[in-house]
């Protein structure tokens, strides 16, 4: 299984989550669950 890392970052009322070596991933929502 492949690991990768995941950044999340939090700024207002929402929460956004990326992965640097998967181009194109990104998922935004209000809460990291």
């Amino acid at each position: 299984m492949e690991r990768f890392l995941i950044i999340i970052e939090t700024g207002g009322n929402n929460c956004s989550a990326y992965a640097p070596d998967v181009p194109r991933c990104i998922a935004t929502g209000k809460t990291v669950d």
